[in-house]
């Protein structure tokens, strides 16, 4: 059996970049301009996020359960996968929080979310109206004009960004200490030119569906002070506000 070179893993790496770079630009084009960012900035205006993070799934069950006396749960992890579905009690909290988050839906003007499937799920039944989406489509069933967009650069970290962090993210790291500070270039990068998009947008008020190790490392990035980063619960909510960003800086 033939094994990937070191260049093909890297083309892969390059291609799967380019992915989400690529979806991201598609979205300024329709969305964002450099008159936007500046209109916003001058103005004062502040931007409105509220960060959902998607419900338990089944790789957080098996997780949680990984210990030295619990060698088999390794196992069970592995078979669930990166792109893990929701479990019984995911759907259950999902419910719990869902009258708040269709209270919101007047506020919002854009739904964004990973298209991984924990993320997905929980972004349909706590925003959508259940439907399958194609990236393209208007949700809501308080907003016909809500964009609902699947964002590749909104996805857990990967597994090379993983590979970045102190001690791989399993032994120390971000995913261990719990804080924002990440040392993914990879995973800066998207977190990053993301919320340059966010400042650059047309929208004053957005949801985004996504993972708990993305979050922790947009805090860091930020610098927001006082922000829990340490009980990112699933099915939680949390409300961000931005302001411009510095003079010769691009985040907000």
């Amino acid at each position: 059996m033939s094994t990937p070179s070191d260049s093909e893993a890297s083309d892969t790496e390059e291609a799967e970049a380019a992915e989400w770079q690529l979806e991201l630009e598609e979205l300024r084009r329709r969305y964002a301009s450099a008159v936007l960012r500046h209109a916003a900035s001058i103005s004062g205006h502040q931007k409105t996020v509220y960060f959902v993070r998607h419900a338990e799934s089944m790789a957080n069950v098996h997780s949680s359960r990984l210990s030295w006396w619990r060698p088999w749960s390794a196992c069970a992890l592995c078979s669930v996968g990166f792109d893990s579905a929701l479990s019984e009690t995911g759907r259950w909290q999902l419910r719990e929080v869902q009258k708040t988050c269709r209270s919101l839906l007047p506020e919002l003007q854009a739904v964004l979310y990973s298209p991984l499937q924990r993320a997905e799920e929980t972004a349909e039944t706590l925003f959508g109206n259940g439907e399958s989406g194609n990236g393209n489509g208007m949700r809501g069933p308080h907003a016909v004009d809500l964009p609902w967009v699947p964002l590749q650069c909104l996805i857990e970290q990967t597994f090379n960004e993983h590979v970045e962090e102190p001690g791989f993210n399993v032994f120390d790291g971000p995913r261990v200490r719990k804080e924002g500070v990440t040392s993914s270039d990879g995973l800066r990068d998207r977190v990053q030119k993301f919320l340059e998009f966010v400042w650059d947008s047309e929208w004053h008020c957005i949801a985004v569906v996504g993972h708990s190790l993305w979050f922790r490392a947009m805090v860091g990035l930020t610098g927001m002070e006082g922000q829990d980063t340490k009980s990112v619960r699933n099915a939680s909510v949390s409300r961000l506000t931005f302001g411009a960003p510095a003079e010769g800086e691009a985040v907000p």
